[in-house]
């Protein structure tokens, strides 16, 4: 064979592997960006903010329906159900855990109902979060003294809204709090669904907790299903908290809690605050209240229900409280009883502990309008 076809066909060759090269990189190209269209978890137009979810994807740190989406003006991280406890920082108070996304405020509820309390960490806010409350509820971080939260947590001036609590659990953004600071936090809470479960707006109970600066209003009217009971309990409701106990509560505010109740026990009764159910060896000052209420008991069993307090601002008051430097506006109280019940009714206070069973209370608010109604009392 001489040299020129010898040269020929290793040109030959040569263009025939260059070709064949080319195909297979166009194939493996194709595929490639098939494969990545099709597991983008959450498409976005250009000039979108992408939320910080989309791109801390590890299976371990986030579980849940869906990731967080962000506003369109970047302001407020909005939950589709996930929790993620991927938090940054050291929950010192110097370097506290920022929560960046919807899905690590539900983190931390997930992580306390393991046992995870969080003592002595420190939490804050870095974004307003909406919890998409037309479409799901919130677990309260908290279910009890075991698995309470003990951290403490500072709103940093931001948003929660949209908060939808889960109607069967008891509470409200928290359940248990113990030996917590809790500071400088707006919150919406809508209501959408019938309650079966005790209420408070923050949490369900506080004790040995200091609250400041922590902003309530509601959407919404509360329709409570009280379940009957065959014992002697306590259903219990409160605008800002269910059972505060050895806690001091400063500069808080409760707007617009509307609440319907239907109370029909064998052996039971009400405590409800427009702000705190149930209050004990306890400090609030500096607070307002603005709520509303009708209460109706209706005893279809036969039987003796024990007393119930219902007041604009507080309960039931029991131990050693001081309550002032409050205002209230308590709108309308109504109270519908068709039992052979008694029920201690007030603006400011429903019913105060007794001195004689080692009770002290110093109060000094302002009650700008509070108007109580008692339908067809039989005692």
């Amino acid at each position: 064979m001489d040299y020129e076809t010898k040269r020929l066909r290793i040109v030959m060759w040569t263009v025939v592997a260059l070709l064949i090269l080319s195909i297979v990189g166009a194939s493996l190209i194709f595929t490639t960006k098939m494969r990545h269209d099709n597991t983008l978890p959450n498409p976005v137009n250009v000039g979108e903010r992408i939320s910080r979810a989309d791109v801390s994807l590890a299976p371990d740190a986030i579980a849940g329906a869906g990731y967080d989406t962000v506003s369109d003006d970047g302001s407020t991280s909005i939950w589709h159900g996930a929790n993620s406890h991927s938090w940054t920082g050291s929950g010192t108070q110097a370097d506290p855990y920022l929560i960046t996304k919807a899905s690590e405020l539900y983190g931390i509820s997930f992580m306390v109902s393991t046992g995870t309390t969080y003592a002595g960490k420190y939490f804050k806010l870095d974004i307003n979060l909406d919890m998409n409350g037309d479409t799901l509820t919130f677990t309260p971080i908290g279910n009890s003294s075991s698995r309470s939260f003990q951290g403490n947590f500072d709103g940093n001036g931001h948003s929660i809204v949209n908060l939808q609590i889960a109607t069967d659990v008891d509470g409200g953004l928290f359940g248990y709090v113990a030996n917590s600071t809790i500071s400088n936090l707006n919150m919406e809470i809508i209501f959408t669904q019938d309650r079966t479960a005790t209420f408070g707006g923050l949490a369900d109970y506080l004790g040995s907790s200091k609250i400041s600066n922590v902003n309530i209003s509601y959407s919404g009217i509360c329709k409570w299903v009280a379940i009957r009971y065959n014992g002697s309990d306590t259903a219990e409701v409160g605008g800002f908290a269910r059972k505060t106990s050895n806690s001091t509560i400063e500069n808080c505010t409760v707007k617009n809690f509307e609440i319907n109740v239907d109370i029909n026990y064998k052996y039971g009764r009400i405590y409800y605050g427009g702000g705190f159910a149930n209050v004990y060896n306890s400090t609030i000052t500096g607070c307002m209240a603005e709520s509303y209420a009708n209460i109706k008991f209706i005893n279809a069993d036969t039987g003796f229900m024990y007393f119930s307090a219902i007041g604009g601002l507080i309960g039931y008051d029991e131990g050693n409280n001081r309550i002032y430097n409050n205002n209230l506006s308590c709108g309308k109280l109504t109270i519908t009883d068709t039992t052979s019940h008694y029920a201690y009714i007030g603006g400011m206070l429903g019913r105060p502990g007794f001195k004689e069973d080692g009770n002290e209370l110093t109060m000094c608010n302002n009650l700008s309008q509070c108007d109580i109604e008692v339908i067809n009392p039989d005692n």
